[in-house]
């Protein structure tokens, strides 16, 4: 069965029921991980995706905090995407590495319950030119997913193909092609992911696009197009809910909006932390009921 096909399984959310919600929490980065999680559970979230720090995060206290929270983990999401975490470079070293350290991910999320490990799109971040030829890059990225697939093996967990903008990748843009290399990969517990600030660049249409994903579609994040909380910028979050009715998304609906890149060494502004992250669920939640209200598409 290709990846394409395969259903949705662990941590997914029932078709009838009312959607889950998740938040990537980097933008707390600098406040206690107990203080972050206490945040999400008080505003209505139902679980948090985690930065891909094991040494940081695979701790009793995380474990104490989720029980306490009642918060899952939806996903763990990679850090630091340079060259050593690079799954297509021309350095074998690096790609070495860059294997060993999402095995790392998997072994992770696979302890703390997470249903998916995001690989963002295969590249370093703003690797935005190819290092060798492209189909050579395909063809590691293609032979990457297949052993990191069989490293998942007994695990419950799945991976996520995430593409990100020309400005930031050259290898995995927009979802057709994220598509097209979990196809080429033939792994059954591969997939992708939209995230809106990537798609409000890349896809014609952003609803159109998460239909062509269909059941392949393991995770998505929310963002307005300036990044900031949905509702202070331009998306429309309509057709976006109403897509994902329409091919009855059943995992998390999670948010990622990124201050900008240089305020984490001076401290995150307030407004990105308790007002964005309570302002967030809020037009998630009106978004997803004014689909309700309009009819479920046939």
């Amino acid at each position: 069965m290709s990846a394409v096909q395969e259903s949705p399984v662990r941590a997914s959310q029932d078709a009838t029921a009312a959607p889950r919600y998740s938040f990537y929490i980097i933008p707390f980065k600098n406040e206690p991980f107990a203080r972050s999680a206490e945040r999400l559970a008080r505003l209505g979230y139902d679980a948090l995706e985690i930065p891909g720090n094991p040494a940081q995060y695979l701790s009793a206290e995380t474990r104490a905090v989720l029980r306490e929270t009642g918060l899952a983990v939806s996903a763990v999401c990679p850090q630091a995407y340079g060259p050593e975490r690079d799954l297509t470079t021309a350095e074998a070293s690096n790609r070495a590495r860059a294997f060993d350290y999402f095995c790392s991910l998997i072994d992770m999320a696979a302890e703390l319950g997470a249903p998916a490990v995001i690989l963002g799109p295969m590249t370093a971040v703003r690797r935005n030119m190819p290092e060798s030829a492209p189909a050579q890059e395909w063809e590691w990225a293609v032979e990457t997913l297949r052993r990191l697939s069989a490293r998942t093996a007994g695990t419950g967990v799945r991976l996520v193909i995430e593409p990100w903008n020309r400005y930031e990748t050259h290898l995995v843009n927009r979802i057709e092609q994220g598509l097209q290399l979990a196809r080429d990969a033939g792994a059954a517990n591969v997939g992708v992911m939209g995230d809106l600030f990537h798609m409000n660049i890349e896809e014609q249409d952003i609803a159109a696009a998460l239909r062509l994903a269909g059941p392949a579609l393991l995770n998505i994040h929310f963002a307005d197009s300036n990044r900031r909380a949905p509702g202070r910028g331009h998306i429309d979050f309509v057709p976006i809910m109403r897509a994902l009715r329409e091919i009855d998304y059943r995992h998390y609906q999670s948010v990622e909006y990124l201050p900008p890149r240089f305020v984490f060494e001076f401290g995150v502004p307030e407004e990105f932390v308790e007002p964005y992250t309570m302002e967030t669920i809020a037009a998630m939640r009106r978004a997803w009921a004014d689909t309700a209200r309009a009819g479920r598409p046939q």
